[in-house]
This record gives C-alpha cells, structure tokens and sequence, in this order.
C-alpha cells in the first residue's frame, strides 16, 4: 500500500473539515430558513383570518355574511391557493370563499374556544396547505351560537418553491466558497510544506554528492531537526575519516615489525633470538592493532543520542577491577553524584573510564579515587572527571608526548599505560574535550578529563 505525502493528508483532513462544516452549516441554514419562512406565513393567514374577522357580520340565524370592504382579491379567484372558511361551534359551514372548489378539499379544523390559535400543514392531500384557525365570538350574550372558528388556508406550492431556489442558492453559494477555500488551503499547504520539499531536494543533493549539509534558512520549528541531521552527517563523516586515518596508520604501523619478520627469515640468525625478536614483534603488532581499532571505534558525540547515567557504569568498571586486583584490596572512593550523565555514547564513556582507572588501579598502592563536577572554563561550563591513585605518578617526559596529538603508538609510554592512554586521548580529542595529567594530593597521577556541557538534543526547540 502506498503512502500519502503529508501534503495530500493534510489536504484531504481539512478538506473533510470543510466538508463537514459546510455540511452542517447547509443544514442549519437550511432549518433556518423554513422556520423563519413558516413564521412569516403564519403571520400572514393571521393578518388575513383578522381582516375577515373585522368585515365580516352575523346575523340571527348564524349566517355569516362579508362585507366588500374585504377586498383580498386572491379570496374571490377560482383555485387561487388562498382559501378561506367559516364554520359554528357545531361543526355548520357558515362561509367560505369563493377560491374554494369541489377539488379543493379543506382540512377538517378543530372547532376552537374565542381567541384560541392553530396553526398547521394539511400534506396528505393535494394540494398540500399550510391552515391557520382563530376562535371568535360575536355575541357575547348568546355564547353557544356565537362560538365560531375561522380557517384561512393556503398552498404549499410558493412555500416549496421558495425553498428549492434557496437550497439552490445556498448550494451554489456553498459550493463556490467551498471551491474558493480548497484553492486557498493547497496554496497555504504548498507554501507552508516548501521548507520540508527544499529539505528533501538538499538532502537528494547530499546523496549525490553535490552537498555536504542542509544549507537551507528553515524555520524555527524544523532548525532543530536540520542542525541534528547536519551533525548525525558530520558524526559520520568523522567516524568514516578517523577508520580510514586508523586503517592508514595501522598499515604503516605494521610496516617496522613485519620487515624485522622478514629479515629473520635470512641465514644467520640463531634460534634463541628468532624467538626473541618474533615474540616482541608479535606483541607489538597486537598492541598496535589493539590500540587502533579503539581508536577507529569511538563513536563521539552524535546527534539524538539519550545521555548516559554515569555513576552506575562506574560502579560496574570498578566492581570488575576490584576483582582483577583482587591481590592489592585497593581502597576506592567514589563521588560522582548518583544523577549525573554524560552527553555521549556509553561505550565511549566505558572505554574511556575503564583505560583510566585500569590504569590507576595498576599503578596504585592501596587508594583510587574518582569524582565528577562542573567546572566553568574559556567556552562555558565543562563536565571534569578527576581519577587520582596514590602510585608512583607519570614521568614529566612521558606527560608531554602522550598529550601532544599525533605521537605513534611507539612512542607512547612504557608498557601498562601508553596504549591506555593513547585510546583516552583519541576518545577526548573526537568530543572536542580537554586531558590533563598533574601529580594527585594522593603522590600518584591525577588525570583530568574535561568534556563541554552543549548537548545537541539541547538545541531542538
């Protein structure tokens, strides 16, 4: 099944809104209109049952005569649609008009008390009438012959018509602001989509390589998804350099070893310092491809990551050490508090972590410590963690080259720290953070290791 664009969903939703609500206004307008057309033609028969009232007379037999002064000239007309009649209180037709015919068959009104009003349609015949009754008395000291309802009736044909041309009025009106709506809202679906089709056409282009990021000036609601793309981008292109850069080095790093393999396969060499030399250049060339593939591993900071609770992966590393150095029962503290994150990868944080306090853990007589705290620095707050050992610390000469970016992995420190070191190094240089090695208050090495607090997913309003 083929899915809608978010343009045509958008179109069809508000189109059924539309829909529905010119729907119901049809209606309501609709009732309205006959409501108020029937109040008018209610007023009307009454205007007319109250001018027959007004010229007609009784005389002492009951029979009802009206004078010309009623002049309503639809009264006299043969089947004119206006129809008008008189009946007693007993049921005796007094009067009618002289609009009414054999075929025109008046609807049996109740007989109503003085005053009393009745208003109605008659459908079931036809033509169908709209029929209003009145009650009346004309004398007043003879009440039981001088109870008379008067009916004037007329035809629902002009009602009929009145509402077909409205509904056809209303329909077309409808239709046409409808049509004029629907042509507005695409309007304002195509302007308001424009950002997210530009989106699609830049990100076509970073496909094909024309481009490397959204470039575009998109609106405040879509800056936070474009710069998070642009950086998951970035992230990637960082991950693809440092695995070609690690790859690169780790070509050239074997080159040394592999050609002192080679010239042990020459003549003269005794069987002594074959083995010698092939079991340091093994070791090597493991610590070499052990140090690079961690380095071709670290993730980085990316985009749409959740932040990583930092105390509990603590907690883990040093709960497995301690059962590593089990031997040297080293005494740790710990003061990270229990709620504080990283704004990272946790396999970063872990191999970070872990190399340190492995480190301090190999180097330590009895103490290890480690914290975590924010620090203010030249470019805002920054989050410092501080792993501090009561050993013999870091040469001075060893400090300078392990923080000097580019030093080879045979250059590093003395076995037991430099590949450790080295990894921490790569991992804080791809975070954009900062490593510090000084002597701890314990006498051993404290490292310093600062990340900035700008989070991406921060970013997104």
């Amino acid at each position: 099944m083929i899915a809608l664009s978010i343009n045509a969903r958008l179109l069809i939703s508000s189109s059924l809104v539309l829909a529905l609500f010119f729907g119901t206004t049809s209606v309501i307008l609709d009732n309205a209109f006959r409501s108020y057309t029937k109040v008018e033609i209610r007023d009307r028969l009454q205007r007319h049952t109250l001018r027959l009232i007004a010229t007609a007379d009784v005389n002492d037999s009951g029979d009802i005569t009206v004078a010309q002064a009623f002049n309503e000239p639809r009264f006299l007309q043969h089947e004119s649609g206006l129809y008008a009649r008189i009946v007693s209180h007993n049921g005796r037709h007094r009067w009618r008009s002289g609009s009414v015919s054999k075929r025109i068959l008046l609807p049996p009104a109740p007989l109503l008390k003085p005053a009393a009003i009745h208003f109605g349609s008659w459908p079931n015949k036809s033509p169908s009438l709209f029929v209003f009754g009145f009650g009346v008395s004309w004398d007043q000291h003879n009440p039981p012959q001088s109870f008379y309802t008067v009916t004037v009736a007329e035809s629902t044909e002009a009602y009929n018509e009145q509402v077909s041309n409205f509904r056809q009025f209303l329909g077309l009106l409808l239709g046409g602001v409808s049509i004029i709506f629907l042509l507005i809202q695409f309007l304002m679906l195509r302007w308001g989509m424009a950002p997210l089709r530009t989106a699609a056409s830049e990100l076509s282009d970073i496909e094909s390589g024309k481009k490397t990021g959204l470039t575009g000036n998109y609106p405040h609601e879509l800056r936070g998804l474009t710069r998070n793309l642009n950086a998951l981008m970035s992230s990637s292109r960082q991950r693809m350099e440092r695995y070609r850069h690690s790859l690169s080095d780790l070509a050239h790093s074997l080159k040394t070893p592999l050609a002192v393999l080679q010239n042990l396969t020459q003549p003269g060499h005794d069987e002594e310092s074959v083995r010698s030399v092939l079991r340091e250049q093994v070791e090597r060339m493991s610590r070499t491809i052990e140090y690079q593939l961690q380095r071709a591993g670290t993730a980085g900071r990316m985009a749409l990551t959740a932040s990583v609770a930092v105390a509990p992966i603590v907690e883990k590393i040093m709960r497995s050490l301690d059962k590593v150095y089990v031997q040297k029962k080293v005494y740790t503290e710990l003061n990270i508090d229990m709620g504080a994150v990283f704004d990272g990868v946790e396999g970063d944080l872990v191999e970070l972590l872990g190399n340190l306090l492995d480190n301090a853990y190999k180097c330590c007589r009895k103490r290890v410590a480690i914290s975590m705290r924010i620090v203010s620095g030249a470019h805002g707050n920054q989050q410092e963690f501080l792993i501090e050992d009561d050993g013999d610390g870091i040469p001075e000469r060893y400090i300078r080259a392990v923080l000097q970016r580019g030093v080879r992995l045979d250059n590093q420190l003395a076995e037991g720290q430099g590949i450790g070191l080295a990894v921490v190094k790569d991992i804080v240089d791809v975070y954009g953070g900062e490593l510090q090695i000084a002597t701890s208050p314990m006498g051993g090495a404290a490292i310093y290791v600062r990340f900035p607090m700008a989070r991406l997913s921060d970013q997104v309003t």
